[in-house]
């Protein structure tokens, strides 16, 4: 074979760019600053911090874990409610109360099914009620339970201790977180479309409506509205007649939920005197710089609010007469009403209204 060098040769690429491409650098490439190569605190930057974010972020990520992992544990809640001391005891129903709220499921099912925890919780708030202290700790432990009775879905179960917790012996206070408790429980079940034995529970929300406590009276009141049943209905017919304001409203607004319309005149009055109040509102008797709120007019906004959601629910249920009736009270309030939200409601039944179908 011939030497390579007989073969013809392709071109150099850089004959004649030896100022380009030479030894060395242009002229105008002179003057860049030199490379040095990484301190060791940038490669501490680069690499440990990003490090310790991981670390952290993986300590978030088990310590979430380990929350998720021990809120199943609810075994171990219900040992602690069964244990003999009574701060073991109360840290176990705290723990159940916090899973109850957190809608915890228990081997599949819901904790608030649960009929071992309900149990439970049922004894140590019946315990409790028979103790029979007045010490301020004490009442707050009822309070408590009363208020996690309520997350439980076994009424025949927590029922009975709850209208126990009603009765006008017990702490005022205890007495309106159980019948809270009843109204919660109620209210789910209405919207899970359940039903549960009120043989006893509706005659005891009417014996409360009827005390001249007027904190239990509303509260009994409205929780009425959550009962279809006859002697409820009857009893919030009554209470539509009440000397107290409030106590009306809240008949109304109970038999509103009903789809009842006797009401009616209630609600028109809440707008007519919101109207009223509009055109001449009351002079303030607070002292300049007095923060403190107006509790009549934070009562009469509440009440307004409540009646426009009632008559939005009524809505369909108007005739022509009396969907005129309610445009004429609601428009000055839909375009005047000094709280926003206020506004925002009567506009959006005003809608309703204009537009029955």
């Amino acid at each position: 074979m011939s030497d390579t060098s007989d073969y013809p040769q392709p071109p150099d690429p850089l004959a004649g760019r030896e100022d380009e491409f030479g030894v060395m650098p242009a002229e105008e490439m002179r003057d860049l600053p030199q490379v040095e190569p990484p301190s060791a605190g940038f490669i501490v930057q680069l690499f440990l911090v990003p490090a310790l974010i991981v670390t952290v972020v993986i300590g978030v990520y088990l310590l979430f874990g380990k929350l998720a992992s021990s809120e199943q544990d609810w075994r171990k809640q219900l040992s602690d409610v069964r244990h003999d001391n009574a701060h073991i005891r109360w840290r176990g129903a705290l723990g159940l109360a916090q899973m109850l709220e957190a809608n915890a499921t228990a081997d599949g099912v819901p904790l608030s099914e649960n009929r071992d925890v309900a149990s439970e919780l049922t004894q140590l708030m019946r315990d409790a009620l028979a103790h029979g202290t007045s010490s301020e700790d004490d009442y707050k432990q009822q309070e408590f339970l009363a208020r996690t009775l309520g997350l439980i879905d076994v009424p025949d179960v927590t029922m009975p201790v709850l209208l126990d917790a009603m009765a006008p012996s017990e702490d005022r206070d205890v007495r309106k977180n159980a019948i809270a408790a009843v109204a919660t429980t109620a209210n789910r079940f209405h919207e899970q479309g359940k039903t549960f034995d009120t043989t006893e529970v509706v005659p005891a929300i009417i014996s409360a409506s009827e005390e001249t406590d007027s904190v239990i009276r509303h509260l009994s009141t409205f929780t009425l509205g959550l009962f279809d049943s006859p002697d409820a209905r009857d009893r919030l017919a009554v209470l539509l007649e009440h000397e107290d304001r409030l106590t009306r409203e809240n008949a109304a607004i109970a038999l509103a939920r009903q789809g009842s319309l006797d009401g009616l005149p209630v609600f028109e009055s809440v707008l007519q005197d919101a109207v009223d109040r509009m055109a001449d509102p009351p002079a303030s008797t607070k002292a300049e710089g007095d923060s403190e709120i107006d509790a009549a007019q934070f009562e009469g906004t509440v009440a307004l609010q409540n009646t426009i959601r009632a008559l939005s629910e009524l809505s369909g249920e108007l005739d022509a007469t009396q969907r005129s009736r309610i445009t004429e009270l609601l428009t000055p309030i839909a375009e005047d009403h000094a709280d926003t939200a206020t506004r925002v409601e009567a506009k959006s039944l005003l809608n309703q209204l204009s537009d029955p179908a």
